[in-house]
């Protein structure tokens, strides 16, 4: 079994109430505590005796939380300008999912998909991520295809987290500390490369990343590309892009349980795949669809309604999406501890393992299912890459496997640069998850003597 907290120390937990420390209140628990609740609490309410519509979707409405407002009003501002400007009404979007040390597959295929032929890799109008997707986000979004190759490669237990005394367990609000991982994320998040994405805010091209607020139990957006250039200021004012940009990727990534909650002007939040792995998909296809409605609902920072789908308006946008899946789809069989800590790391994994699936499909379907758009996605397909885990858990808490990452990030950039057939075009083409009883070692495959510097990981 790899790096797990005794089982003993979170039966202590309960035993002692476990309660944790105080925590900041924002204003969702003050309006709480009030005796408050926020709008378009639960359900949003169909109306009666509406008139018969087309489709399943014709009609249907869905909720913009009030923090994602100003978004919402950056999108349709690029599209009024840079959008207009190029005359395009294709708007490319890359998204990049959450999947833990598997986002170096995702950092693997974006290097090689750059580096094997200019034209086969386009200038994406939005680069946004979840998870590991945000903190690879950045790195893609400004090209510095190098610093995201030393991070996706060389990455061990110890840069991301260090495991709790049990005295600090009595009281912790995780079961390990990650201090080491946002300070690795604040050191990669340098004053110059803040400046390189605020430059390229004033292109009309957005960054994002999403965090889930656990008290709202919504997706958050934070709009780096704003964010950089002094545009919203989501973490309070007296605080720098810098600092912002850097919290709002490691909430972006903070696993529940695992690490800890991130605090953002007293809001909680957690890991943006709880609710969803790929950043929430609806909500660019509706604006694009309906920009001018989205202005007009999204002018100040309140919870209103856009559809989900609909006539789409004169001056719509058609949804280019590139999907990249930091998935292999497997969960492999094991024998699972019988204490607390070894059941719940094996189904959360398995949770995890479905929840990835559902997100993926129902987004790329959602896609397509609208005129005019289209999507493409990869995942990190063992039967093409060769890279296996040598073992599988019995539950706990995982660790990083370094040589695992390394077989990842080389053969996604060796596939992509080559050209090979790693791109998919019908959701259909998702694999359920595959079990497999007697897994395989890494198998590392050497790069050859064509294959560029960016994509050789071999010592």
């Amino acid at each position: 079994m790899r790096s797990a907290v005794p089982v003993a120390l979170l039966i202590a937990l309960l035993f002692l109430g476990g309660c944790g420390s105080p925590r900041p209140e924002g204003e969702t628990c003050k309006l709480v505590r009030a005796g408050g609740l926020p709008a378009f609490a639960g359900p949003i309410p169909v109306p009666r005796n509406r008139p018969p519509i087309q489709t399943l979707t014709e009609g249907r409405l869905f909720r913009v939380p009030g923090p994602n407002a100003a978004f919402v009003r950056n999108i349709v501002e690029t599209l009024h300008t840079a959008m207009r400007a190029r005359g395009s009404r294709s708007y490319k979007l890359l998204t990049i999912t959450a999947g833990g040390e598997v986002g170096a597959y995702g950092a693997g295929v974006l290097a090689g998909w750059k580096y094997g032929n200019a034209d086969r890799a386009p200038q994406f109008d939005m680069v946004t991520g979840v998870s590991t997707g945000a903190l690879l986000a950045p790195l893609v979004f400004i090209g510095a295809d190098a610093t995201a190759k030393l991070v996706y490669t060389t990455a061990t237990d110890e840069d991301v987290y260090r495991l709790r005394s049990p005295l600090e367990l009595l009281t912790a609000n995780s079961l390990v500390d990650t201090t080491p991982l946002q300070k690795k994320i604040h050191d990669t998040i340098s004053d110059d490369i803040v400046a390189r994405i605020a430059a390229e805010s004033s292109k009309g091209r957005i960054l994002a990343v999403q965090a889930v607020d656990l008290d709202l139990g919504d997706p958050i957006i934070f709009d780096l590309t704003a964010i950089a250039a002094n545009k919203s200021h989501p973490c309070g004012e007296g605080v720098s892009p810098r600092d912002c940009i850097a919290a709002a990727m490691a909430a972006s990534a903070a696993i529940p349980i695992g690490f800890s909650p991130v605090f953002i002007k007293g809001e909680m939040f957690v890991d943006g795949s709880v609710r969803n792995y790929v950043l929430t998909m609806h909500l660019i296809n509706s604006i694009l669809h309906h920009p001018e409605e989205a202005s007009r609902k999204a002018v100040a920072d309140r919870d209103f309604l856009l559809p989900v789908a609909g006539s789409p308006e004169p001056e719509s946008y058609g949804l280019d999406l590139t999907l990249v899946a930091n998935t292999d789809f497997e969960y492999g069989i094991t024998c699972t501890g019988n204490g607390i800590l070894h059941i719940a790391g094996r189904s959360g994994s398995l949770a995890a393992n479905e929840l990835a699936e559902g997100s993926f499909f129902r987004s790329l379907t959602e896609v397509e299912s609208q005129p005019g758009n289209k999507a493409k996605f990869t995942f990190a397909d063992p039967a093409m890459t060769g890279c296996q885990l040598p073992q599988v858990s019995s539950g706990g808490f995982e660790g990083f496997d370094t040589k695992y990452m390394r077989c990842l990030y080389q053969q996604g950039c060796l596939m992509a640069f080559r050209g090979d057939p790693i791109w998919h075009f019908n959701p259909q083409d998702m694999p359920s998850p595959t079990v497999r009883p007697f897994p395989r070692a890494v198998i590392s495959r050497p790069a050859g003597p064509d294959a560029p510097a960016i994509c050789r990981t071999e010592a």
